[in-house]
């Protein structure tokens, strides 16, 4: 697992390859992002590549140069409407619990057609010589200007760069009947749910073509990243290509101060955390009788701060006599942490949950690193305590949570476990700062852009 100066001197030298190739119109280093930055965390741990694979993997090459498909796995529902919506495509269901609160604001006063993927379908194939010509330049491109990528990888840089020159012609089929689909359609608007992932991207690069105004949704808490903790989340500024982004709050500002980021493309809309813009009050707290904590989990890219984290929640539950539940990251490899530590217990774990709420009320306190889930903790009035190591990132937050061993965390909870009056102004204020405010919305935020763009709908 590769975090950090090593990651960053990989990745970006990979990336850069990448991003000189262009293709009718169409970005492979902008819609490729996001799998080889996945990629460069994880190449470490790969065995050897067989020769019958990488055999393999050039007979889907050769396929996918021959063949052309004729359907995309995006799907249109309500078609013919002004304004585009594409959903979240990872399949998770937090993500989705944004996108319908989102909709649901906007839906009132506009005609939307929504749009979802379904990346397990099977797409008609057909050959068509022009466009086939086409792919066999494209491929030139790759091999002239990324083939050398694989000297940058520990491990599998052929196979990896094969398989993602596969991916990137299947991308180019998309893209070409995206553009078919859309030319006949009025559209004012696309909205997607996060720009940078590969479908979005697509779509996004389609409709910039087609001089459609683009804009994106921060997702998470957006956050900075220095030399020591450089990851993935990089791209959420770096492989921004929206001409809007729907922050938050203001905090993004000050994340993102340092990143040489274009500003000027923010609109405040608030949170997409459905009951998350409001005031924490002192009144009515009480915390659960049994003595139970939670663990929240990072992004697998952490996982070394995981390990550690979990590490310390391990003793301290048995030196104070609790009982711990943990919450994966959906990204987390649930079946390494079980290998590697044997005191994760069955029905003592949960990932993807649909409310991560539930399980934050149901502690008497929690611990993580850097999370946007630390802002939920306090919106339910749960102390979280915040693990410091190379990778932390402080948000702002509570004065004195923050622990860097064992011994520390004992301290914090022998303080207790409740906030002091002072420490609400506090808390109401990192909310805000990051969640934005009651007077924001996603229907004000569209009509902004509407009126800056001089667009009637």
């Amino acid at each position: 697992m590769i975090v950090g100066k090593g990651y960053k001197k990989k990745v970006s030298a990979i990336w850069k390859k990448w991003l000189k190739v262009n293709q009718s119109g169409l970005n492979f280093g902008r819609v490729m992002a996001n799998q080889i930055f996945y990629a460069c965390h994880y190449d470490n741990q790969f065995s050897t590549v067989s020769k019958n694979k990488i055999i393999k993997v050039l007979a889907k090459l050769l396929k996918a140069v021959v063949f052309t498909k004729l359907e995309t796995p995006f799907h249109f529902e309500n078609t013919g409407k002004s304004i585009l919506f594409f959903h979240q495509e990872d399949n998770r269901r937090d993500y989705q619990q944004q996108c319908n609160y989102v909709l649901d604001q906007l839906v009132v006063n506009y005609e939307i057609t929504e749009i979802t993927v379904d990346k397990n379908k099977k797409n008609k194939n057909a050959i068509r010589m022009k466009h086939s010509f086409k792919k066999i330049i494209l491929l030139f491109k790759l091999f002239f200007y990324t083939y050398s990528s694989k000297n940058y990888y520990t491990s599998n840089g052929i196979h990896r760069n094969l398989n993602f020159y596969v991916i990137s012609l299947y991308y180019y089929d998309y893209y070409f009947r995206l553009l078919e689909i859309l030319k006949d359609y009025e559209i004012k608007l696309l909205i997607t749910f996060c720009d940078v992932k590969e479908y979005a991207n697509i779509l996004t690069q389609a409709c910039i073509r087609l001089n459609v105004i683009t804009i994106t949704q921060q997702h998470a808490l957006y956050i900075s990243v220095n030399k020591n903790n450089y990851s993935q989340v990089v791209l959420n500024y770096k492989n921004l290509i929206s001409s809007y982004l729907l922050a938050w709050g203001k905090g993004i500002n000050k994340q993102w101060k340092a990143t040489n980021f274009d500003f000027s493309k923010i609109v405040y809309a608030g949170s997409n955390l459905p009951g998350h813009i409001r005031s924490v009050k002192v009144k009515g707290i009480s915390l659960p009788l049994i003595k139970k904590f939670g663990v929240i989990l990072s992004a697998e890219y952490w996982r070394k701060t995981n390990m550690e984290i979990l590490k310390i929640a391990y003793q301290f539950s048995i030196e104070r006599e609790y009982k711990f539940e943990i919450l994966f990251h959906p990204t987390n490899d649930i079946g390494y942490y079980r290998d590697k530590l044997d005191f994760i217990e069955d029905k003592h774990y949960f990932q993807g949950i649909n409310n991560p709420d539930n399980f934050i009320i149901d502690k008497q306190f929690l611990v993580c690193n850097t999370t946007s889930l630390y802002l939920r903790c306090l919106v339910n009035n749960r102390k979280c305590f915040r693990f410091k190591d190379e990778n932390f990132i402080d948000i702002g937050g509570v004065d004195e949570d923050i622990f860097k061993n064992l011994d520390d965390l004992k301290k914090l909870c022998f303080d207790g476990m409740f906030f002091k009056n002072d420490d609400y102004e506090k808390i109401n204020s990192v909310l805000a700062f990051h969640y934005g405010n009651e007077e924001m919305g996603y229907e004000k935020a569209i009509e902004r852009i509407l009126k800056k763009e001089n667009i009637s709908i």
